[in-house]
């Protein structure tokens, strides 16, 4: 994952951990780009910081979808982004 352009998670990234993939019903990736923003030294607004991805990529009986949250660091709880 570290090679590629995009830091989004992809189901292919799970191949090296065995059969957690195939025998999953659902899978999902929890993404902040901010993590790899913060680490450019580049000073980030709250809001920016916060935002936080959910990537269902396999979901059996649910289907696949993408939903944002904000994580609110000061009380530890998610809200509807």
């Amino acid at each position: 994952m570290d090679d590629r352009p995009s830091k989004r998670p992809m189901l292919s990234d799970l191949k090296w951990a065995g059969d957690i993939e195939e025998n999953s019903d659902t899978v999902i990736f929890i993404l902040r780009m901010a993590y790899y923003q913060d680490k450019n030294g580049i000073e980030l607004p709250p809001a920016v910081i916060g935002k936080t991805e959910w990537i269902v990529a396999k979901g059996r009986n649910i289907g696949t979808r993408d939903f944002w949250t904000f994580l609110d660091f000061n009380n530890f709880d998610f809200r509807s982004y």
